[in-house]
This record gives C-alpha cells, sequence and structure tokens, in this order.
C-alpha cells in the first residue's frame, strides 16, 4: 500500500492526526498522537523521496486529470515535503516544553489539545500545497495552513499577540483571496484548474487582458504571503509578539512553501520568458525587492528589540530571494534554494533564543554563546558560513548579468547587516537560554555546517532540475 499510495498518505496521515487530537480531549494523549502522526508524516515521506524515480503522479480517487485532482511529486517537492515534517517533529519533541510553557499554560485545559491540532493542520496544509497539480486544490490547502496559522499566533500570554494575528488574518486574507480571483481568471480562459493543463492551454492566450491580470493576481497573493515589501507588514507584528516555539515552526516554513509556490507557478503555469520579457513582472518584482533589502536594512538599524531585528532581517532576507527568483539562469535558482535552506536554519536557532520569560532557562555558557555567535555571524554574511557563500553567489551572479545597481545596494544592505547583526549580539549575548533553545541552536548550527560543506553539490542539484524544466 505504502509502495503505490505514499503521495496521498503524507497528507492523509497529520490530516487524520488532526482530527484524532482535537476529539481526545486530554492533553497528554494529544501530544502522543501529533508525535506518532509526526513520526509516520516523515517516515512515508521520507520513504518517496528516496524511491522517487522522476516524477510520480497519483490521481485522487483514480480520477484522471484535469477532471480529478491530481497530485505531482517530483524532485523538488518531495524534499520540501520532509523539510515540513522534520520541522513539525522538531518543534513537537525538542520544543515541546517551550510549547507548554509559552503555550498550554495560557489556554483553558478543556481545550489545551486543540493546539497539537492546529499545529497538525498547519502541516497537512503546507503538505498539500507543495504536493498538489491542481490551482484550487493549492487554494484550498492555503487556507487550511492558513487559519490555522491564525489561530496558533494569537495563543500567548501577551495579548498584543491577538492584534498581530489580527493583521495577520485581514492581510492573509487578502493575499488569500488575489489568489483565488487570479485561479478564476486562468480557469475563465483555459476551463482546467491542471496546472500542467493550464500551461499547455496558455500558450496562445497571453495577448489576453484577463490572463495578464490572473497572472497579477495570483502572483500579487503569493508576494503578499511571502512578506515582500511594501506587503510586508502583518508579518512585522505577527511574528513580533508570537511565541518562539510557534515562530520556530511557522516563519520558516512560510516562507519555504511560499516561494514554492511562487517558483511553481512561474515555470510550471506561465511561461516564464513572457512572463519576465514581455509582461515585466520580473522588472517589477526586481524593484519592490531592491526598495525590501534598502528599507528593511534602515528599519533593522533603528530598531532596538531582539525580535524586532530578527524579522526585519527576514524582510530583507526576502528581498535578496526575490532577486533569485527573477533571475531565469538556472543557477540563480539553486542559489534561492540554498538561501533559503539557510535562512530558516538560521532563524530557527535565532528564534530559539527569544523564548518567554516563563520557560525553564539555564545560564548561558561558552559554548552557548558560541553557537549563538555562529548562527549571527552567519545570518550576518561573515567569512566562513553560509550566509557568506550565499551572499558571494549572488554578487557573483549580479555581476555576471550586469546588474550593477542591485550589485550595489546588495554590497551597501550587507555593511548595514554587520551593523544590525553586531547590535543583536549585543542584545541577546546576556540573555539566558532554555534548555530546548540550547538543542534548537546546536541543530541548526550543524545542518548550515553541512549546509555549506555540501553547498555546491545542492546547488548544481536544483539548477540541473530547473536546467531541465526550462529546456521542457
Amino acid at each position: 500500500m505504502i509502495n503505490s499510495d505514499w503521495p496521498i498518505l503524507q497528507v492523509i496521515i497529520p490530516l487524520f492526526g488532526a482530527i484524532a487530537t482535537a476529539l481526545c480531549f486530554q492533553i497528554t494523549y494529544a501530544r502522543i498522537i501529533a508525535i506518532i502522526t509526526a513520526i509516520s508524516s516523515l517516515a512515508v515521506s521520507f520513504y518517496g523521496m528516496i524511491t522517487l524515480d522522476g516524477t510520480r503522479r497519483y490521481m485522487l480517487g483514480n480520477w484522471q486529470a484535469p477532471v480529478g485532482i491530481e497530485y505531482r511529486l517530483d524532485h523538488m517537492s518531495q524534499p520540501v515535503i520532509v523539510y515540513i515534517f522534520v520541522i513539525l517533529l522538531f518543534i513537537l519533541t525538542i520544543c515541546r516544553k517551550a510549547i507548554i510553557s509559552e503555550i498550554e499554560e495560557y489556554i483553558s485545559p478543556s481545550r489545551r489539545h486543540i493546539i497539537y491540532t492546529m499545529i497538525l493542520l498547519v502541516a497537512t496544509g503546507l503538505s498539500g500545497m507543495v504536493a498538489t497539480n491542481d490551482l484550487f486544490n493549492l487554494y484550498v490547502f492555503l487556507e487550511i495552513a492558513s487559519l490555522a496559522s491564525y489561530a496558533l499566533i494569537s495563543q500567548c500570554s501577551d495579548k498584543r499577540a491577538a492584534r498581530g494575528a489580527l493583521d495577520y488574518l485581514i492581510l492573509g486574507t487578502v493575499g488569500a483571496s488575489l489568489i483565488l480571483i487570479g485561479i478564476g481568471m486562468l480557469y475563465s480562459h483555459t476551463g482546467t484548474l491542471n496546472i500542467d493543463d493550464i500551461h499547455e492551454r496558455l500558450e496562445h492566450l497571453y495577448g489576453s487582458r484577463i490572463v495578464i491580470l490572473g497572472f497579477a493576481f495570483f502572483i500579487t497573493g503569493c508576494l503578499l504571503k511571502i512578506a515582500l515589501f511594501p506587503l510586508h507588514f502583518w508579518m512585522i507584528r505577527a511574528y513580533e509578539f508570537a511565541t518562539s516555539a510557534l515562530l520556530i515552526y511557522l516563519a520558516p516554513l512560510s516562507s519555504i512553501v511560499g516561494f514554492y509556490v511562487l517558483v511553481r507557478f512561474i515555470y510550471f503555469v506561465a511561461d516564464y520568458r513572457i512572463l519576465y520579457d514581455q509582461l515585466y513582472f520580473g522588472l517589477i518584482i526586481k524593484c519592490l525587492a531592491l526598495v525590501a533589502i534598502v528599507v528593511s536594512s534602515y528599519l533593522a538599524l533603528k530598531s532596538n528589540k531582539i525580535r524586532s531585528l530578527i524579522v526585519y532581517s527576514i524582510a530583507a532576507q526576502v528581498g535578496y530571494i526575490c532577486l533569485m527568483l527573477i533571475n531565469s539562469n538556472p543557477v540563480a535558482i539553486g542559489i534561492m534554494a540554498s538561501c533559503l535552506l539557510a535562512d530558516s536554519l538560521l532563524k530557527i536557532g535565532l528564534f530559539a533564543t527569544t523564548s518567554d520569560r516563563h520557560s525553564e532557562r539555564g545560564e548561558a555558557t561558552q559554548f552557548t554563546k558560541l553557537l549563538l555567535l555562529f548562527n549571527i555571524i552567519s545570518s550576518a554574511g561573515l567569512p566562513f558560513t553560509i550566509g557568506f557563500l550565499n551572499k558571494i553567489n549572488i554578487l557573483s551572479l549580479l555581476f555576471g548579468d550586469k546588474e550593477y545597481l542591485a550589485l550595489l545596494i546588495v554590497i551597501a544592505s550587507s555593511i548595514l547587516a554587520l551593523e544590525y547583526h553586531y547590535k543583536l549580539w549585543r542584545l541577546v549575548k546576556t540573555n539566558e537560554i532554555n534548555n530546548s533553545g540550547i538543542v534548537a541552536l546546536s541543530i541548526t548550527s550543524f545542518a548550515s555546517l553541512v549546509l555549506l560543506i555540501m553547498n555546491s553539490e545542492f546547488t548544481r542539484f536544483v539548477a540541473a532540475f530547473f536546467a531541465g524544466v526550462m529546456n521542457g
């Protein structure tokens, strides 16, 4: 059964786990069910990754596409699903005490088990978004993940988290609505929701204003979801007051899956050459990305709060990644993937140091300070770190493409990054860090080192995959 049905199992298992945790009404049983669900989902998705040969298609209910909903798993999507479940297991095990002390204590005992329902629903939505090859099905999973995320963000001892969650809800709903309108416009002209079919039928429809508007609505909705300036304000409020345990889970995954959806749309739904060269979407995104880098770096310099510094650093990183997104060179997509993975690892480590004061804390040892320093200098892009290597790769690519303005902005923002990351170090070095934070720092530091060592192989693998996509 696993051999033939693993594409759907890796979405159904967390969904059934979410239903089971909602019905058990016992917090201890809910934790156990959630951990078992995470282990099972990770095992199935990892099995799918190691047995995947090329592209795997799965027809739900045995209804053939485009009539039925199709899942499409390949060497781009399956590793992302594995990463989703790795982070899910990480948050449920390593950060278990942080969830208890930062969230459960502030919720009525009769409703505490629902926290694990929401966590599993986020994993269900994100994995479904990555697996599906149907645009409307993607929207459904987006809403599942988003609604659960809004609920999680609001659960905090700080009442300002509820206002941040409301911002997230309002702007997230706007983004999802834009995506749905875009899907509707494309459906009105292609008569199908299957991604492969839409790509084929759009070949002679790029002169249609409705199609162009559909592209604009969908891409704008995605840019809002990934928090690209000036659509990033929801992230500032939502992340500043949310609990660190949930940010370790939500922040890295939302960025990775958001960029995954954008990449899938640009390269698998639309024709990226027409989108960039004739419709000027690339130029618009590039301008927004450069402004995001400058403004976010400036705001980070002006901030004196640990959480704000980390959030503005994320906003600047979104700008760097978008510069690679609009570059049609397969190597740029490889660099983008490396930046996304490195940034997610570093932010997990940094958010782990901002735990609520009620968590169990211990005095920071020299080893802990060393781990923290490594994460900060890597995020700042100093030499001998993955952050530095990614910055060098970005600068080399921009120089080779004669993008001199973008090159100067990236260099200037990198200098600014040194200053605000130094400020971040001064703020966090005296902090006491709880045990789960120390473990998180250790794991993310080791993973960053592995990515640094294996970076050439990683970027070449991604570049080779997209070279095949671009060549048809």
